[in-house]
């Protein structure tokens, strides 16, 4: 199980996989508790696997899921979400669309009765985003203001919308993007993950084509609240994909670090001769 939990973080295992003849996929993901937070509510996971039918042909799931609730309730509720989806994908032959809503659907419930049947869970819910990156595309499921970012080139894309109050504002034209709003009730999330007994999971139906040198960003909002996408860009730019993590970490606690933070950055990079991992 390629995973980091949040007692883990002096341990790395970085993943690179040279399985096509278009792509090598290289990641590196972390999760840090931050500056003020006492437990890491956030649960990040990352795996490549190469099917056995074609040695040219890879799956890599990536997960970022940002608990909330009361008794450490929002890092229960992050870890049934990572442990099922993680768990359950590998078995079903559909489509990574279908079987992304149907895992993501499965994780609700499991998140739901697991509250109804404790007290101490009440209420606990989480964010959960996730990639799927397979030969020339990737698909994604997402619930949650955690977020997927595409560096393509010098430009930075958001690819996920966060389900919060100001982003329904937006919708409604009551405020824009650039509209300073300092209500901290703006941020409250409005969709997340065994809130409730069902559940309403945006995907990318029809895959998104992925080209050489793309790299795609999965990051709980404790990094998105301290640094700009912008900013965000610059860094990925200009480290390489086994620092960036740790520089986007840094500089998010350098600005405070209020929230948990986690990052996954996945590298579609030239290919190599063979498939190799190396863990620090």
């Amino acid at each position: 199980m390629l995973f980091q939990s949040p007692s883990q973080k002096n341990t790395r295992e970085y993943l690179v996989s040279g399985q096509t003849n278009k792509f090598e996929l290289r990641l590196d993901g972390i999760s840090d508790v931050g500056c003020l937070r006492k437990n890491n509510e956030d649960t990040i996971y990352w795996k490549i696997k190469e099917k056995a039918d074609d040695k040219n042909n890879f799956e890599s799931l990536l997960l970022v899921a940002d608990g909330m609730g009361g008794h450490n309730a929002g890092e229960i509720a992050s870890g049934i979400a990572k442990e099922h989806i993680s768990t359950a994908y590998k078995y079903w032959k559909k489509t990574p669309h279908k079987t992304l809503i149907k895992v993501f659907t499965e994780a609700n419930r499991k998140i739901f009765r697991a509250a109804r049947r404790n007290k101490e869970y009440a209420s606990m819910g989480t964010t959960c985003t996730a990639l799927v990156i397979t030969n020339d595309f990737a698909y994604c499921a997402h619930v949650g203001d955690s977020r997927v970012y595409l560096i393509r080139g010098t430009s930075i894309y958001k690819m996920t919308e966060d389900h919060t109050i100001r982003t329904a504002l937006e919708k409604e034209g009551l405020i824009n993007s650039n509209t300073p709003v300092s209500d901290i009730e703006t941020s409250v999330i409005t969709r997340a993950m065994g809130i409730h007994k069902t559940i309403k999971v945006d995907t990318w139906k029809h895959g998104f084509p992925v080209q050489l040198s793309d790299k795609f960003l999965l990051c709980s909002d404790g990094l998105t609240d301290m640094l700009s996408d912008d900013e965000i860009k610059l860094l990925v730019l200009q480290n390489s994909w086994k620092t960036v993590c740790n520089e986007l970490v840094n500089k998010a606690k350098e600005r405070g670090g209020y929230d948990n933070i986690s990052v996954i950055i996945a590298y579609l990079e030239n290919p190599q001769n063979k498939h190799h991992e190396t863990r620090l």
